[in-house]
């Protein structure tokens, strides 16, 4: 079977959804709220505008604050696809292909416990091609060295390439290609 010739790619979509939560929220009604929140949701087509030659950037924090019933902080970004993004453990970047997805574990932003072994990319990067896009999701335990104050994080990276305009409901309308949840049981 012969290769069909990369498609370049003109535009770029990364969702981010990040969860942020103590104790309190590890299990009974915390842990169910925080469950409930989406693996994916809808971007808003005003920061889709202008997308040629850009990954269009939207970043959801979420939070036992308002015990999960929305997005504590939403920021939208602009950047050069040529620059690529990292959020986290998770890096885009453009290639020949279309797109660059790798995650590489480390204490500072996976957390515990130690998983390095999941390292995904390297020197076979995970490809987004055009009309494509995958999910990455991961978790971890982190504490501050100097209050021993523990906290749980989990990340849910949507990456999604186009050849025109990109669409906001891609990540609710079809499946992605590739879906990794690297995720452990957390105490």
């Amino acid at each position: 079977m012969r290769d069909l010739p990369a498609v370049p790619i003109s535009s770029a979509l990364v969702q981010v959804i990040h969860l942020t939560w103590d104790k309190s929220a590890r299990g009974g009604p915390g842990a169910q709220r925080r469950s409930a929140v989406p693996w994916a949701l809808e971007v808003q087509d005003g920061h889709l505008r202008a997308a040629r030659g850009h990954l269009q950037v939207e970043v959801l924090r979420w939070g036992k604050g308002n015990d999960f019933s929305e997005p504590l902080e939403s920021r939208h970004e602009r950047v050069p696809l040529a620059d690529g993004y990292r959020f986290g453990c998770v890096t885009v970047s453009p290639n020949p292909e279309g797109l660059a997805v790798r995650f590489r574990w480390s204490f500072y932003c996976g957390g515990a416990p130690d998983r390095r072994f999941l390292d995904v990319g390297g020197n076979g990067d995970l490809q987004v091609r055009a009309g494509e896009w995958m999910r990455i999701s991961s978790n971890g335990r982190f504490s501050d060295q100097d209050t021993s104050f523990w906290w749980y994080e989990q990340t849910t990276v949507n990456v999604a390439a186009f050849t025109g305009e990109p669409s906001g409901r891609v990540f609710i309308e079809s499946e992605p290609v590739r879906d990794l949840r690297l995720l452990e049981d957390l105490w």
